[in-house]
């Protein structure tokens, strides 16, 4: 079994959370568009980049194995906890 330096780890935690903070205001946003009845284009762009998004960090994390990847993703849970406490602040 190899091991993943901690460094690798740190960063997998950051980009998680960084990613994580972007989708759930971006998801923040497309619910307030809903609601107003925006504009159709704008929220299935905002679908899209969220899921891009995602999908592209959470690839880059599994480059450097499982461990970063549940890593990243506990970040990306972090941020939606803090995305919460922003929102309804």
């Amino acid at each position: 079994m190899t091991t993943i330096p901690t460094t690798t780890l740190a960063i997998a935690l950051a980009a998680g959370f960084a990613v994580g903070l972007v989708y759930f205001f971006l998801l923040f946003r497309t619910v307030r568009l809903h609601l107003m009845d925006g504009p159709t284009a704008e929220i299935i762009a905002l679908y899209a980049i969220r899921i891009v998004l995602v999908a592209v960090v959470f690839w880059l994390l599994v480059e450097h194995g499982a461990l970063s990847l549940l890593v990243g993703f506990a970040g990306f849970l972090m941020a939606r906890f803090a995305v919460r406490r922003i929102v309804r602040a």
